[in-house]
């Protein structure tokens, strides 16, 4: 599917030899999401969505594409992040590029706090989201904390230290997920060929009975990538 022409200008970011050593760079998943989203664009819109949610936003990139490109400006994007650094990160990248905006040009707000998973707002955003996007931690490893060398861990290990098959923190997230989004509410996940993607889509399908569709796949270095696509009513709708 990489035929398809992609037109959506890549948020404007600055990473530093500082920031390499503790926040997740903007890498081939990073922009593998954002081609997804844009093929996603009209969908997108019709949802209206009230609230946007990234879980683990690292650089800031994938929220505020949204931010900048949809046309959203009555929805409340909010981004969160265990990583101090990466809420600080994200919140540069936006002003960054809301700073190249025209005056006059409509900001949407985005609010940005540090948080595992989301967990903090469950109780008072309960069913409450539209749409969720996830690039979680999906590389295997011996462990959620483990970077191939024992002992040698930092923060910037859990934005990509998965544990057994890539996927404990795709499932721990999940009940979080399912329970911040409304009705009709939709999320968008990161998912490798390791990470035993049927196994996910059909925990997902009989426990909280979401459908999935692939909106995009794309060969990486040394891994093939997937942005999947949970919903309960019509993808299309």
């Amino acid at each position: 599917m990489d035929f398809l022409d992609f037109k959506l200008p890549t948020p404007i970011y600055k990473f530093d030899k500082n920031d390499l050593q503790h926040i997740y760079e903007p890498s081939e998943d990073t922009f593998l999401f954002m081609d997804a989203l844009e093929l996603e664009k009209s969908f997108i819109k019709t949802l209206e969505p009230t609230i946007i949610l990234e879980i683990g936003s690292g650089s800031g990139v994938l929220t505020t594409f949204l931010a900048l490109n949809f046309d959203l400006d009555n929805t409340h994007f909010m981004a969160t992040d265990i990583n101090p650094l990466a809420c600080v990160k994200t919140s540069e990248t936006i002003h960054l590029n809301y700073s190249q905006l025209p005056l006059k040009v409509k900001r949407p707000k985005v609010s940005i706090f540090i948080d595992d998973l989301a967990q903090s707002i469950i109780d008072r955003l309960n069913y409450n989201i539209d749409m969720i996007i996830f690039n979680p931690p999906y590389v295997p490893t011996h462990d959620i904390t483990d970077n191939g060398q024992s002992g040698d861990f930092n923060i910037i290990n859990r934005s990509w230290a998965g544990g057994l098959n890539g996927s404990e923190i795709i499932f721990k997230s999940l009940d979080n997920i399912t329970r911040l989004l409304t009705h009709n509410g939709i999320f968008y996940l990161l998912l490798c060929a390791d990470n035993d993607i049927d196994n996910i889509k059909n925990y997902i399908k009989n426990k909280f009975h979401f459908n999935s569709c692939i909106v995009l796949k794309r060969r990486a270095i040394n891994e093939i990538l997937y942005i999947v696509k949970f919903y309960k009513t019509h993808p299309f709708m």
